[in-house]
Order: C-alpha cells, then structure tokens, then sequence
C-alpha cells in the first residue's frame, strides 16, 4: 500500500491534457544517405492544416546542435512546410518540428552509420524493463570498442556492450541514447542513436495520477499518458486505431499521401513520425530499419510490420482477415482476431507473457 501511495504522490502533477492534433513530421528517407541532400518536413491535416513549421535540433549527436547554415524551406498548397537538408557529414541528428508548442520528433541515422539502432524510437511505460540493443556494420568494429551515452552525457559502465537494459525505468531514463567508438566517428556523422520515449504512468494507465485504464489501441496505437487518447501508427486512424487508411494513405483523417501517383509503392523508404508517446515507424505495411520493406512477411503486419496477424487466411494492409470467414488462431476471436478469449486473457495475466496485437502503453 505504501508503494501505490508513494507512487500517487510522485505523479500527482500538474498536467495541461491537450488533444494530439493531425500533424505528421514526414521523413523522405528514413536512413538518407551523406552523400545526398534529404527532405523532412511537417505535414498537416484536417482543422489543424497550416504551414507554419519551425525546426531545429534536439542534442548534439556529433554533428552539431543546429540546423545546417544552408538548409532551404518550401511550402506546400497550404498544409505542409519541408526543409531540405544539404548533403554532407552534418546531416545525421536528432531533428524537432514545432506548431504552436506541437513538437514532434525525428532521428536521422546515416545510411552510411558504423552502427545502427533496433529502431529510431522505442516506447516504454513507467516502471518496465526495457533494452536497446545496437548493431554493428563493419567487421572492423570489435564489440569492446562500443562507448554510450544519454542525453550527451558518457556512460562508462556500458562501455564495451551492445546491448544494454534498463530496469524499472523513470522519466529521467528517456532521451536520446547514443553508441560511438570515438570523437571522430560521431564528428563523421557514422554513429548510431535513438530515442527511448517512456510514458510516464505504469502500462494500461493515464492521467494525472495515473489511476484512471487506457482504452484498448489497436494495431500498434499507444495510450497518451496524460488524455488517454490512442496514438495512432502512421496507416490507422479512429479513436481506437482500428481502421485501416488506404495504402500508401496516413493522417487522422487518412487524407495525406506520398505521392498522387502510385500510392502503393510512394511510401517505401519513409519514415513517419507521429504524437509522442508513439515516435517514429514505418507506414502500414512497409518494414525495416530502412522502410524499404514494401510487404511485411507472413503472418505479420502494420507499421514498421510489428504486428502479429491471428487470422489463418493471413492479415491486410488495414489489419483486416484477407477472408472475411477467416478462423482465428487460438486463444483469439471477434473483431479480425484482434479480440482474445476470456481462457487466453487469463492466461496471459498468469503468464505475464503475450504477445498482444493491440498496445495499452
């Protein structure tokens, strides 16, 4: 009892719970390359249409902690502000678009990056475990040479690993995590880095003490810990992310695209960052670190393909059973299989171990 009380209270904030609104910041390439000039920029939709953008840098991941001195901007039909980044060393970094106070954030990984992250961005609740992981690309990097370091700040005593977890994290764990071997390979702009997002109230809460139960969000969609609205992936929209936009379609209201032409393909290599506590992924469908996955693999599906499909005739681009009188796995029914049965619900609460094809972060 002592615990949930000492919890309560160190929760108990004060907390401005303000809608997330239809704003993407859209990343032409999710790993762009050095050697080519890359777009992003943010996008809008709906009442929250504007062109009215402002960027700049997070943190220092090497490169700079301001924008590049010949960066260019272009408006676009009255719903869009990109900005292009010249080639060059300085372009990897932690980028932030802003409307209004709206900030939203992306990672830019060099395709040409020593290491590489898991992913651009990770989401964890209040009090999980978590583990990011890098990857090394060159046979010439020894595991032992790998240094760390959060928020610009060294850690020593992850030196040497590639893999590291955190346990019980906090609010103070979030950030932007870095992985080097040296100055002049984070100078170069061939580090990797990513950014931990971590809820501030425990799984399936929100609010302002963090009493109150997440809706389910389907598909990937995350609780915002403080309105409990579910954030959802790029590719589904509704208040509980279970409609799926057209291919190739994102956005609240599933009205922007990559492309007026070949809209099934546009998006391959794209990035998209939406609302925390979501971050960046993928669109529906599409996969790798690289988005250059044009079809997730059997049996998966969604944004950045980390969605498990529990229908047996195999899962859509919406998430939807490609056979309206598909049976579902076991331990699965209703709604696309995306509804567990009362027995495996049990289970899973025993277990602590299911794999869920909806998010209550």
């Amino acid at each position: 009892m002592e615990a949930v009380v000492l919890f309560v209270a160190v929760l108990q904030i004060s907390v401005t719970a303000v809608a997330y609104k239809d704003i993407t910041f859209f990343n032409a390439k999710a790993l762009p390359s050095k050697t080519d000039s890359t777009v992003i920029g943010g996008y809008s939709a709906g009442s929250d249409k504007t062109t009215s953008f402002t960027y700049g840098r997070i943190i220092d991941t090497g490169t700079g902690d301001t924008l590049p001195s010949d960066v260019t901007y272009t408006n676009q039909s009255g719903y869009a502000r990109r900005m292009t980044i010249p080639a060059g060393s300085n372009l990897p970094g932690v980028y932030y678009c802003d409307h209004s106070g709206f900030r939203l954030q992306t990672v830019l990984v060099a395709s040409q990056a020593e290491i590489y992250p898991e992913s651009q961005t990770k989401t964890v609740s209040w009090g999980d475990d978590v583990t990011l992981t890098m990857t090394i690309q060159l046979t010439s990097i020894s595991e032992s040479q790998l240094k760390w370091k959060h928020n610009g700040v060294d850690i020593d005593a992850w030196n040497g690993q590639s893999s590291i977890t955190i346990t019980s994290v906090k609010l103070s764990d979030a950030g932007i995590y870095e992985c080097y071997t040296n100055q002049t390979q984070r100078e170069d702009g061939k580090n990797g880095f990513m950014r931990l997002i971590i809820r501030r109230c425990p799984n399936g809460k929100y609010g302002d003490t963090c009493l109150l139960n997440c809706p389910t969000c389907y598909n990937g969609g995350i609780c915002n810990s403080d309105t409990g609205e579910c954030i959802c992936p790029p590719g589904f929209t509704e208040d509980d992310c279970n409609t799926g936009c057209a291919r190739g379609y994102w956005g609240k209201s599933c009205e922007l695209r990559c492309s007026r032409t070949n809209t099934g393909t546009a998006c391959k290599g794209r990035m998209f960052c939406v609302s925390d506590p979501y971050g960046c992924s993928c669109l529906a469908s599409h996969g790798g670190l690289d988005c250059d996955l044009l079809n997730c693999s059997s049996g998966t599906y969604g944004a950045g393909c980390t969605q498990t499909c529990h229908c047996t005739s195999g899962c859509n681009t919406k998430g939807e059973c490609i056979d309206s009188t598909s049976d579902c796995d076991t331990g699965w029914s209703d709604n696309n299989c995306k509804g567990m049965t009362m027995m495996s619900h049990q289970i899973c609460q025993f277990t602590n171990g299911c794999n869920y094809k909806r998010r209550m972060y």
